[in-house]
């Protein structure tokens, strides 16, 4: 009973959770709406153009729910603010009253507020940096307070506010218009500060920071001046800053690169984790170098993430990049104008480096950041710095701290490198190469070393590889490879071999050809690991069946964006395969190999298909009604399906509300009588087929005599004028013979008539060659006087030779029927059984001769021959 008490809880706590988690309307005149998040319950009346404060807190202290924690309010025009206003809102923890036009608060405005902790009221008219300006209405409790963005008096000196009595602040942020940030005693627990003038409602303007600017700032851990117009950097600006891990300096553009040997020796006494120096030189100036002097000191601290994006730097001094520090993990080289130094043979300095990002190199910006850069004023050059007295520039000392970084060489000079390999640090794992303006075709093997290196994913898109044939790597634990975007028209057999790789994004090239090509199309063999595969925008028709045969791990497949009508692919080996984007396509209908396929995946994995078929022109007609029938039966597994359209067999397109009503009726007008007519007709032309069948079987050798005696006739033969002459024939016997009997025929029938002289034709020394073996049978049939049939089961197994009896036999029946013109000569004995019909009905109506190895009958046998060929008759057997 306790658990079942303790489950009926649960259940009720949970129902309440979903209740109140949902949003809903509430506030004056329900204007607003309301939900939970993890502090309690939320307010959001922003933008809702409340007239008045006081009707949301009246709203909040009159509702049912007692503790709302957060209200936001912004957007809303509220001017002053008095206590009077906040009755019924002392309970918040959060209260944000930005973008009005606030322009004075009460004094007593927060004194019942005893638990806020977060108050924005940035993007208001308040004039905080005026010294009569006075910020004691703000509560003891809070902890995080936004007012930047509020309107500057250019006409007298700003001063920061007296935060004094915050004694509990820890984030602050606001606009920074003073060299000078004093914000009043009590300040030292402030743990985050930004001053940044990035945002387009926010101001900052410090030309430069010295020894003494954040003195007050000893417990700080991020600090943001980023955007501030900032020039210049005392040496000491950082030092006191111990606890400092956050550092934002970007958008910087007058700052350059010349106070950076400052900036890095003060950061040596902090325990920086993360800089970002992005956007310190002009977008539109000259491109810039980054020399030693500049990260001097940089080896000396703890950073782990650099940014440095943005700055058209252009080359590195040899030996730079020994000074970044071990502890460095990530670095963002984004967005500059990198060419080849010996430099980028350094870069397994880097040792620990895990994040890359090396992107956008020689981007195009545009000319309207050249007035948001505020660049009125060209900067000073770069290369006129000051004379650097840091002592870690000697190269004594960076020989020796190559020489302790594993894989790190110090260079005397460029020396000889092969451009066939290149060194990466050993446990980088994601490389951003993207849009880096490289133009290359890789027709070579690129070693990269070590061969044992961590990288995971490699981005290479948006460059220019047309031919892509060459092995790049190896990368032994790949899971992530993207070259789309990249122009590649062909791709190597071998390129692709990386077994662990599990994405490979090859959208927007142009493999269309080359993956309808059986012997081009197996470049996927390697990828047993592969898990999604994108080949949208490839120009593809059509794709060899076998092109995905070893993708046995494949889930996702995107054929989109192509111009497919026919997609016939085995899947009996894609046994992982459950999504397919085909949208923008040119398909009739999906093939029941693949649709089986995609129902037994989501079954042997217990998990749902997906198919996207969005512009295609899916046929609706009664020879596609499986697909439609099974397309309907699953339309919770098509992707937008709403969206899908019909094309009917008259061209007119029908969208799916049409399908919808239309297809429960499809098997009707399907079946209507067509299958009763074909059957019907089946019949009949069975019977039919089998009644002229019999007809022709029965005179079949008749038909094929008479057939080429028609075709004598009319294509140029002609009959000899006598038959009965004996000049009219070549031959005084055709010998039709098995090849068994070869040797008979060889040893004993030629020698024998010929010596008698009876002329013979024998096919094999006699056929004419080149002409057809059934022209040659009836030819020697017609040349000869007598058609002589040495009958043996051989013969009977033959089907010329059985050709050549029927031809003699309608010769004698249609053509010499008074002459008797084929004799049999019974070779062997043959059961009567073994005989077809037309051979045993001639047996038994005409005379044949027996053959006997019997002396006597051997030679009456041989005489009967010869008097049949003289006096044109023949014995009866005997």
């Amino acid at each position: 009973m306790g658990r079942l008490h303790i489950a009926v809880e649960c259940m009720v706590l949970f129902v309440i959770y979903e209740t109140l988690s949902k949003i809903y309307t509430c506030g004056p005149d329900n204007q607003c709406e309301c939900s939970t998040d993890n502090h309690g319950f939320v307010m959001d009346c922003d933008g809702k153009i409340v007239s008045r404060l006081s009707d949301i807190c009246s709203a909040i202290r009159n509702t049912s729910i007692k503790s709302t924690a957060i209200l936001k309010a912004g957007r809303n025009n509220f001017r002053n603010v008095n206590a009077t206003e906040l009755v019924g809102c002392e309970s918040l923890y959060t209260l944000e009253l930005n973008f009005n036009q606030i322009s004075e608060f009460g004094k007593d405005s927060f004194k019942n507020f005893s638990n806020l902790e977060i108050l924005d009221l940035s993007r208001n008219n308040i004039q905080i940096f005026k010294p009569e300006w006075s910020a004691a209405f703000l509560p003891e409790t809070l902890s995080t307070l936004i007012l930047d963005g509020f309107t500057v008096d250019n006409s007298s000196i700003p001063s920061y506010p007296n935060l004094s009595h915050l004694r509990k602040l820890q984030t602050l942020k606001l606009d920074g218009l003073s060299d000078n940030f004093d914000i009043g005693k009590h300040t030292n627990r402030l743990k985050e500060l930004s001053l940044s003038g990035l945002s387009f409602y926010s101001h900052c303007s410090i030309p430069h920071i010295s020894n003494s600017t954040f003195r007050q700032l000893l417990s700080i851990v991020k600090l943001n001046i980023s955007s501030c117009s900032l020039r210049s950097i005392s040496a000491g600006a950082f030092e006191q800053l111990y606890h400092l891990e956050v550092l934002d300096l970007s958008f910087n553009r007058k700052l350059g690169f010349r106070s950076f040997e400052n900036l890095s020796y003060g950061l040596q006494f902090t325990n920086i984790r993360s800089v970002n120096i992005s956007y310190l030189h002009t977008t539109f100036g000259i491109g810039t170098r980054l020399f030693k002097q500049d990260i001097c000191y940089l080896w000396n601290t703890s950073v782990e993430e650099i940014a440095i994006s943005g700055n058209r730097i252009m080359y590195f001094e040899t030996n730079t990049v020994i000074l970044l520090p071990e502890s460095l993990t990530t670095i963002d080289m984004s967005e500059n104008e990198i060419t080849f130094g010996p430099f980028l043979l350094q870069t397994s300095c880097m040792t620990n480096l895990r994040i890359f990002l090396g992107g956008l190199q020689h981007l195009a910006h545009h000319p309207y950041r050249y007035f948001a850069d505020d660049t009125e004023e060209e900067p000073t050059c770069n290369n006129d710095r000051m004379p650097s007295r840091c002592p870690f520039m000697h190269e004594t000392f960076l020989n020796q701290l190559a020489a302790n970084k594993s894989q790190c060489n110090y260079l005397q000079s460029a020396g000889k490198k092969t451009l066939r390999s290149s060194d990466f640090p050993k446990y980088l794992q994601f490389v951003d190469l993207h849009e880096g303006n490289f133009i290359y075709n890789l027709l070579i093997d690129y070693d990269i070393k070590p061969n044992a290196n961590f990288v995971k994913v490699l981005d290479l898109s948006n460059n220019i590889f047309n031919i892509f044939i060459g092995q790049f790597g190896p990368f032994p634990n790949i899971e992530v490879f993207n070259i789309s975007r990249c122009y590649i028209m062909q791709l190597g057999q071998n390129t692709l071999n990386y077994p662990s790789l599990q994405i490979l994004r090859l959208d927007k090239n142009y493999l269309g050809d080359q993956l309808a090509d059986s012997l081009r199309s197996n470049v996927f063999a390697t990828l047993i690991s592969l898990k999604a595969l994108n080949l949208s925008a490839n120009g593809i028709t059509i794709l060899h069946t076998s092109t995905f045969v070893s993708l046995t791990n494949l889930t996702h497949l995107d054929l989109s964006y192509n111009n497919i009508g026919i997609l016939d692919i085995m899947t009996s080996s894609l046994i992982s395969l459950l999504k397919i984007d085909l949208h923008v396509n040119s398909l009739h209908t999906i093939t029941s190999d693949i649709r089986t396929s995609l129902e037994m995946n989501a079954i042997r994995r217990n998990s749902t298909f997906g198919l996207d078929l969005q512009n295609n022109s899916l046929d609706y007609s009664c020879e596609n009604q499986d697909f439609l029938n099974w397309l309907n039966e699953h339309k919770s597994n098509m992707n937008a399906f709403e969206m899908y359209v019909f094309r009917l067999s008259d061209g007119r397109i029908m969208d799916v509300t049409w399908f919808q009503n239309d297809i429960s009726y499809l098997a009707g007008n399907c079946r209507s009588y067509t299958l009763l007519i074909v059957l019907c007709c089946i019949g009949i032309s069975s019977a039919l087929v089998t009644v002229v069948g019999g007809v022709i079987y029965r005179h079949r050798w008749k038909l094929r005599y008479l057939l080429f005696m028609s075709r004598k006739r009319f294509f140029g033969y002609r009959r000899l004028p006598d038959y009965t002459l004996k000049e009219s024939y070549i031959f005084d016997a055709f010998i039709s013979y098995a090849e068994d009997n070869f040797r008979f025929i060889l040893d004993e029938v030629i020698p024998k008539l010929e010596a008698e002289n009876v002329s013979l034709c024998v096919h094999q020394r006699d056929f004419q060659a080149g002409k057809a073996i059934s022209e040659n049978i009836i030819e020697a049939i017609q040349s000869s006087r007598k058609t002589i049939v040495i009958l043996s089961e051989a013969y009977l197994d033959s089907k010329w030779c059985m050709y050549e009896f029927n031809m003699a036999r309608m010769e004698n029946l249609y053509s010499r029927e008074d002459q008797g013109c084929l004799l049999i000569v019974m070779l062997e004995k043959v059961p009567h059984n073994k005989m077809p019909l037309e051979m045993l009905r001639w047996i038994q109506e005409n005379s044949y001769i027996e053959y006997t190895n019997e002396p006597e009958g051997n030679t009456m046998f041989w005489d009967k021959m010869v008097t049949a060929k003289k006096f044109n008759v023949f014995a009866l057997q005997d």
